[in-house]
Order: structure tokens, then sequence, then C-alpha cells
């Protein structure tokens, strides 16, 4: 998951301080950094009282993006 020959991805979230998971492992807390290897990899960001954002993205070599996620308030 992380490592060598990956990309750099931004994560964010609104608000701030979600906990974010790669892959089924905890990887830090919103707003973060996190380097990834080459595939497809599941993040998920949560937050106590906000429902989950989760979402499947596909990481090329050398590849580097923002990750943006809005999260709605739990009903």
């Amino acid at each position: 998951m992380f490592g060598d020959g990956g990309a750099k991805d931004r994560v964010s979230s609104e608000p701030n301080g979600a906990d974010i998971t790669v892959d089924g492992d905890y990887a830090g807390n919103t707003p973060s950094q996190i380097k990834l290897k080459p595939g497809v990899h599941s993040i998920k960001i949560a937050k106590k009282d906000f429902a989950p954002w989760e979402r499947s993205i596909k990481v090329e070599a050398g590849e580097s993006r923002n990750v943006a996620a809005e999260l709605e308030k739990s009903k």
C-alpha cells in the first residue's frame, strides 16, 4: 500500500480531523500527505457524527493528486 515508486496524495476533508483508512489500514488524520504504491486503493475518510466517505482510486507511478472529502452530518 505505502512505499516507493508510487504517488504522493494530499488527503483533506471538510471538516478537518477525520480518520483516513487506506485498504483497511489506518493512514492518519486529515489533512495529510500519504504516499501510495501504484495500483487500485480503497480510501475511507470518517469522523464521529459524520457519514463516512469512501472512494476507490487508481494510482499511477509518479502521479500526485488531491483527494478532498466533503463529509455530511449524520442524521
